[in-house]
């Protein structure tokens, strides 16, 4: 791992599509950084993108007038990356962590 980045859930109730467009921005920004810090010392020919929300590769990969929200989050999503480097990913079993003793551990 090169690197990690959380954010905790606003406390105003938000769907889950619009929690994981925000996880989408802030994926296409910590790759922007860590590609450019990359970039001082090797060459990165490819990035790719992965998410498990068809909901969010739809709001990407679609041009039609969303609410503000979506509008702002995928515009700058879109300043960063290309429509071509997002891909689905599908889950079979979502991971359910527990908190327990001050780390999460995967519930089976």
């Amino acid at each position: 791992m090169v690197c990690s980045k959380t954010r905790i859930a606003p406390l105003k109730q938000l769907s889950i599509p619009r929690v994981e467009l925000m996880a989408a921005e802030i994926l296409t920004t910590l790759m922007n950084t860590v590609v450019n810090a990359f970039g001082l010392h090797a060459k990165i020919s490819e990035v790719r993108y992965c998410t498990d929300s068809m909901t969010v590769l739809y709001w990407i990969h679609k041009r039609e007038e969303w609410k503000i929200f979506v509008q702002c989050r995928v515009r700058e999503i879109l300043e960063l990356t290309e429509k071509s480097q997002w891909g689905h990913v599908r889950i079979r079993k979502p991971c359910i962590f527990r908190l327990k003793g001050g780390y999460c551990q995967p519930t089976l």
